[in-house]
């Protein structure tokens, strides 16, 4: 695992970051667990799908392999882990699900401590995404059709390392929606091979969260 990544040598495109195996649909790689929370946060009307992945050999049994649970404050991530989050926007205004591939984001803990992040900008035919600049970041104009028959344009920023950490702040542990409370929410994992379960109580049943939530009254959605 790096401690930094340089734009030079940073995974030029979505697919070579190989966590997708088909990028395209978006198909995740194994060890990548699809999560939402409670609240997504306002992006500008866009929808948000996330994934993670912690590091393990295999299974999660030691402090390496697992996030470090608190109930109120912020979880800690081991070296190594991944959070995936990726944006579709909505491009017809009479019909919400009709949408578009926007950026998917990238944040990596390094072994510093801290998490770097990555910006890929979906090319206008989605078949893949490119890395965006890394200082300056970029922007992209995405026409929406309005239900009066016209359009409508919406700037969309793809943010640089320094303005994804303004928000991200390493104080606060680098990241913003892995909470507790964010995530003790039902999710239907029948695309991983699973049913409808409590995100809690998977995250403590495969062994990523060092926390035991088995007995708590919630059903176990998968088996590692």
């Amino acid at each position: 695992m790096r401690s930094s990544i340089t734009q030079a040598s940073a995974p030029a495109t979505l697919s070579a970051t190989g966590v997708f195996t088909d990028v395209q649909n978006l198909v995740v790689a194994e060890g990548f667990i699809p999560y939402e929370m409670i609240d997504p946060f306002w992006s500008d009307g866009a929808y948000k799908t996330r994934w993670m992945a912690i590091p393990n050999d295999g299974s999660h049994n030691t402090a390496a392999e697992q996030i470090q649970w608190s109930e109120n404050g912020d979880w800690g991530f081991p070296i190594g882990s991944i959070l995936v989050k990726h944006f579709d926007y909505p491009i017809d205004d009479n019909d919400p699900s009709v949408t578009r591939k926007i950026e998917t984001r990238f944040s990596v803990k390094s072994t510093d401590g801290n998490f770097y992040f990555l910006t890929y900008k979906w090319r206008p035919d989605e078949s893949d995404a490119d890395l965006v600049d890394m200082t300056v970041g970029d922007t992209v104009t995405i026409p929406v059709s309005t239900v009066g028959g016209g359009t409508r344009n919406v700037e969309w920023l793809y943010p640089s390392n320094t303005q994804c950490i303004s928000c991200h702040n390493p104080a606060l542990g680098g990241t913003l929606g892995s909470r507790t409370r964010s995530l003790n929410k039902d999710f239907d994992y029948a695309e991983k091979g699973g049913t409808v379960g409590n995100q809690l109580v998977t995250l403590s049943t495969l062994g990523i969260l060092n926390r035991d939530y088995n007995g708590y009254g919630y059903s176990r959605v998968f088996d590692p």
